[in-house]
């Protein structure tokens, strides 16, 4: 089919609901916070303007792009983004590079296809690209425990047989460590670079009072730690320092001239400034380098892209690209049907028609970033910005982007959602799924109220409709923007909610009250961090162990604008206690009190906190 007979669907209509997200923290999710947007929240869309002519379109997406620039620009205008990036490869050509708004508003500086940003976690794909290069030299065995070539790690497990931790389940997530080590995890002022980059080599010397999370192999538990230990590998293994192997054995190779891990001073020439509510932000700077500290621009992603493309003919060999792209996960019953590649997602969110689809997206601080391809039709979209309110409108735009430009290359529309029967259930199946669950977006209630049941979540209801297919969608609520499975496995009842609406995936688990113990019971209080890294973020204001509903209760206020959080934490001794649930956040980790001269201090991801 052509470009000129398609009638383009309009992104402003797809994300004229959103309401701006707050920035995004380490420990907190915001997906749900645009759930509850969709159903509740109406904003008016402006009459989109092209910010600038399409760069480098071929005649046969000419039409298509002429019509997504416009859109793009009315998302931008609709929803406050200050500036933002996008490019879309079709094999091995650049089809369309454009920017959006502004890189520097003050100044007047617009953004364009060669503005550098941070990526944030879509870095992952490149340290997990450095791990394969290794791999292939026989440098790095991906099933030998990390210990084989980082041997100063260490790590405590409450596990008789926590499995192996290997650069595969590092790559997969599903290594079993904590998310984060957050005391020491972002700097600010002046001397962030050098105060980070100095912290990620020391940071084996700190990993050692913390324990993992779950069993290896047992669950998906996303990990910026993990990503960093990769790092550490990739520096041992390879002779070089992390950021010199990426930027000679990787970076370079590929044409990635504006684009480093560290902060070059070409690339600060060109790099945006981060934005939020339309006002300039102060920029953080991660210590966990590999998991995120990359810095490109949309040109550069698009050289990346093409070697995904180029079936082994730079810097990876073909088996190797397709054992990246291959599930990892499948036999991991919790997963939930969840697929992840080496270091890529394949959700194929939105682009179920697609084949194949291999992705990450990333957020930190005031960027936020989506690369997304398809491998099966070598098209691919890269969508960078530099506001807080591009988190979930980014996502949105690359998922529409390749489907218009499918729709030209291959003439695949997107069929019509096929959404299975709704039933009725029975009282006693009704009360089956009754309960608390703890999800990454934080406490969720399902209740029966007459023969329906309702999600209570955030301060809003949504009546849940059961589908014959064992599955339930949210009344008001578009099949593909967000349903949710919920499944007993082991014996514990996982919830997965799935869709657009959530970027893509947001795990969680039914958990039940128990007795708690008096000891516990009197360390009920507010506490305050103690051992603060000078020149670093401290992430909590403080904290808040609580006991409500039966449920013991962490309470973490932000020191930084983020959602505030709160974890239910079960005891299984005197002195340590897990967070509960699953997610790809926090859950499994270890809070414990400590013995500090004398005085108890409660202890969490590097953190001392004293009791006021």
């Amino acid at each position: 089919m052509s470009s000129d007979s398609r009638e383009p669907r309009r992104l402003t209509d797809r994300i004229k609901s959103l309401k701006r997200p707050k920035a995004k923290s380490t420990i907190a999710f915001t997906a749900m916070t645009l759930l509850v947007a969709l159903v509740v929240a109406t904003a008016t869309t402006s009459s989109p303007q092209s910010s600038q002519a399409p760069l480098a379109a071929s005649s046969d997406y000419s039409s298509m792009i002429s019509e997504l620039s416009q859109q793009v620009q009315g998302v931008v205008d609709t929803t406050g983004i200050t500036g933002l990036s996008i490019a879309l490869v079709d094999d091995q050509d650049v089809v369309w590079s454009q920017g959006f708004g502004f890189a520097d508003k003050e100044n007047g500086i617009k953004a364009t296809a060669e503005t550098v940003y941070g990526v944030a976690s879509v870095s992952k794909l490149f340290t997990a690209t450095a791990i394969m290069q290794l791999a292939e030299k026989g440098k790095i065995d991906i099933d030998q425990p990390l210990q084989t070539y980082i041997p100063e790690f260490s790590i405590k497990s409450r596990f008789a047989d926590s499995g192996l931790i290997t650069a595969r389940n590092v790559m997969t997530h599903h290594s079993g460590l904590p998310s984060d080590l957050l005391n020491g995890g972002f700097a600010n002022g002046d001397d962030k670079v050098a105060l980070t980059e100095s912290a990620f080599d020391g940071l084996l010397k700190e990993i050692d009072t913390a324990y993992v999370g779950n069993p290896a192999n047992t669950t998906f538990s996303y990990s910026n730690l993990g990503f960093s230990l990769l790092g550490h590998a990739v520096k041992q293994a390879s002779g070089k320092g992390f950021i010199d192997y990426m930027d000679q054995m990787l970076l370079q190779p590929l044409g990635m001239k504006s684009s480093s891990f560290s902060l070059t001073p070409e690339i600060e020439r060109l790099r945006s400034k981060e934005y939020r509510n339309g006002e300039e932000v102060e920029p953080i700077w991660g210590r966990d380098l590999p998991a995120g500290a990359l810095n490109t621009n949309v040109e550069d992603l698009s050289r990346f892209m093409m070697m995904v493309f180029s079936e082994g003919e730079r810097s990876l060999k073909a088996e190797t690209l397709m054992e990246m792209l291959t599930p990892q996960n499948s036999n991991v019953p919790l997963d939930l049907d969840i697929e992840w590649g080496l270091g890529w997602w394949l959700l194929p969110v939105g682009l179920e028609y697609a084949g194949r689809s291999a992705w990450h997206s990333g957020g930190e601080g005031m960027w936020n970033s989506m690369l997304y391809t398809l491998p099966d039709h070598k098209l691919g979209v890269v969508v960078l910005s530099n506001s807080a309110e591009a988190a979930g409108p980014g996502f949105q735009i690359a998922v529409e982007v390749l489907a218009q430009a499918l729709a030209v290359k291959a003439g695949l529309e997107k069929p019509e959602t096929k959404i299975p029967e709704v039933i009725s259930l029975t009282s006693d199946q009704a009360v089956s799924y009754k309960g608390r669950y703890t999800t990454d977006a934080g406490p969720m209630d399902i209740r029966v109220d007459g023969d329906h049941l309702y999600v209570d979540l955030l301060g809003t209801s949504f009546k849940l409709i059961p589908h014959s297919d064992g599955r339930f969608s949210v009344e008001g609520l578009p099949w593909s923007e967000a349903h949710i499975t919920i499944r007993t496995v082991d014996g514990r009842t996982a919830i997965k909610i799935m869709g657009g609406a959530v970027g893509g995936l947001v795990y969680g688990e039914r958990i039940e009250p128990s007795p708690v113990s008096q000891v516990w019971m009197d360390r009920l209080g507010t506490y305050q961090i103690s051992n603060g890294k000078p020149g670093f973020t401290e992430f909590f204001a403080r904290a808040e162990l609580k006991h409500e509903d039966g449920f013991l209760l962490l309470d973490f206020v932000c020191a930084i604008e983020c959602e505030r959080v709160v974890f239910p934490i079960g005891p299984t001794s005197d002195v340590d206690a897990i967070i509960l649930g699953l997610g790809q956040r926090i859950a499994g980790e270890t809070v414990s009190f400590v013995d500090v001269e004398g005085e108890e201090h409660l202890f969490f991801s590097g953190y001392l906190m004293k009791k006021l």
